[in-house]
């Protein structure tokens, strides 16, 4: 299986996951094969923050097991929490692995333009 596979059939097994989109170099093309992996995930909206800690990690765990990496070269991202900037570079150059057609992935794609789009209008602006 190759690692895209597995890598979605680690992800499609978490019911509480919205979506989970490939970033980086991975994602773009331009890994080493030692390179890491860099995920970004957006969980439901009705899970438990305090549980998603524990998801997080134990999501990494199998991913890494599952691309036969080590924990260190497994980065999670948490949409939740990410900047503006992360959103944007998971909006515009991410590759989705799951949950693309989801309302949860349109939400988060329209709330990521509308915010770059008042960033831009307040730079241009200078208010």
């Amino acid at each position: 299986m190759n690692p895209l596979d597995a890598l979605k059939r680690v992800l499609s097994d978490k019911p509480d996951l919205a979506f989970a989109v490939l970033v980086g170099s991975r994602a773009d093309g331009s890994a080493h094969a030692e390179g890491d992996w860099d995920i970004a995930v957006q969980w439901q909206a009705s899970v438990d923050w305090f549980l998603v800690i524990g998801a997080h990690e134990s999501l990494r765990r199998e991913i890494a097991q599952a691309l036969g990496a080590s924990e260190l070269q497994v980065d999670l991202i948490d949409l939740a929490r990410a900047s503006l900037v992360m959103r944007a570079n998971v909006a515009e150059n991410g590759i989705v692995l799951i949950g693309e057609d989801s309302l949860n992935w349109m939400h988060f794609l329209t709330r990521t333009w509308r915010e770059l789009e008042y960033f831009y209008w307040e730079q241009a602006h200078a208010a």
